[in-house]
């Protein structure tokens, strides 16, 4: 199998843009505890970092027990001293070790009130919740555990909530069993304490999940294969037949992301029309002997430029990390061809005495391919404004839509989105 040079070529700039550090600008806000504000830039990295605030160039650095509050995007931090628990597993344990790390961090205020409710996201992606009350900061946890070489979870924040939330009589029907380990559900009940059993004060506003879009270059590489009882001309005694055609071709197009969730960023609905450049086949038989006397020269060559238009369901693994976020996606699309270059079957057959007869035909257009219907799988990552991913299509059809062709196709794609 032989790739377009220009498939190493894209697959390198993708290769690069994966492994560059992206990190998106946010602008921020810091309050002081003498009471002075500075306007500041950071990335992502600067909400994980200990002990310290760090601008995004690395000109600035703030220690966090000198900081009141950071104000980001319309969300507020506040630097807190936590007891925070890393999970390890040490060898011959059966259960995951919980170490209790005293660092100052950077905790997102998600309800403020009697009753106060933060989130940390650590450098491993993982999510940490906590609970603070009468000035009491506690961490919620759900600890892994392995039994009989099964895998269960002990779900400590539960324990947690129902002491925390003893003292509320509006709350005492909760069944704290059925509590998930969410963000979502954790503050539910927090505002529902602070509004009948406390007082509120500060929520954060859920963020808007807005749609993206942008445009994407790209390559294929398909493999048509066809019946190997298929003829493209069967002339006398002598059968021309196709059966496989494997090339590379670049992709132009576009893409739209809709958000499946208000408040969230797992689930999206992606829309991609796109053009494939133009992509055939051809051959050429000469002197074929017919009957001992005549000789035959048979040309066929069929040439075009297709679309695509996709509909996918596409999953963030990490919605939580602003910078690099991993997806799976999978859906169907529609194959067509949008123009034919060339469309010939032509026979040329020349008697004993040099005369000639031609024949000229086209490929009918029910053996044209529209509307096919196929199959594709995605993988990529998303790096701030690139889109980088992998794919893989299957269907009926696709260079023709003869029933006995089956179409394979291998794609990378490089997207950058304008909005």
């Amino acid at each position: 199998m032989t790739l377009h040079p220009s498939f190493y070529i894209i697959v390198a700039l993708l290769l690069i843009c994966a492994t560059a550090s992206y990190a998106q600008d946010i602008e921020a806000t810091v309050l002081f505890k003498n009471g002075h504000r500075e306007s500041v830039v950071l990335n992502r990295k600067a909400f994980n970092t200990e002990n310290m605030l760090v601008t995004r160039d690395g000109a600035a650095r703030f220690p966090l027990a000198d900081v009141a509050e950071v104000v980001a995007q319309g969300r507020m931090f506040v630097p807190t001293r936590v007891m925070m628990g890393i999970q390890e597993i040490q060898p011959g344990d059966n259960e995951q070790q919980r170490i209790q790390l005293d660092t100052l961090l950077l905790l997102q205020k998600i309800v403020g009130g009697s009753m106060s409710l933060y989130n940390y996201i650590d450098h491993a992606e993982n999510e940490h919740i906590f609970l603070e009350k009468q000035a009491q900061l506690q961490e919620l946890s759900k600890v892994a555990f392995t039994k009989n070489g099964n895998t269960g979870y002990k779900d400590l924040y539960k324990g947690v909530l129902k002491i925390y939330l003893a003292d509320c009589t509006a709350l005492n029907s909760t069944n704290y069993d059925k509590v998930a380990f969410s963000l979502i559900d954790i503050k539910k009940l927090v505002k529902k304490y602070n509004q009948t059993c406390g007082q509120m004060g500060y929520e954060s506003k859920p963020v808007k999940i807005k749609l993206h879009g942008g445009i994407l270059i790209g390559l294929q590489h398909q493999n048509s294969k066809f019946n190997p009882n298929f003829e493209i001309i069967d002339f006398a005694s002598k059968q021309i037949q196709l059966d496989h055609v494997g090339k590379s071709r670049p992709i132009f197009g576009a893409f739209l992301l809709l958000p499946l969730g208000k408040t969230h960023e797992k689930v999206y609905l992606e829309l991609k029309p796109y053009l494939l450049s133009s992509m055939g086949f051809s051959n050429s038989t000469n002197a074929i002997k017919v009957d001992n006397t005549d000789t035959v020269d048979v040309n066929y060559s069929f040439r075009a430029n297709y679309y695509n238009l996709m509909m996918m369901l596409r999953y963030n693994l990490n919605s939580s990390h602003t910078d690099r976020r991993f997806y799976l996606a999978g859906g169907l699309g529609f194959h067509g061809i949008l123009k034919t270059s060339k469309n010939s079957i032509s026979v040329r057959r020349y008697n004993q005495f040099g005369e000639r007869f031609s024949n000229y035909e086209v490929f009918d257009e029910e053996e044209l391919p529209k509307d096919i219907l196929f199959f594709q799988a995605k993988i990529g990552v998303r790096l701030k404004r690139f889109d980088i991913g992998a794919s893989y299509s299957f269907g009926k059809g696709g260079l023709t839509a003869l029933e006995g062709e089956r179409q394979k196709v291998f794609g990378v794609e490089l997207g950058y989105m304008l909005f």
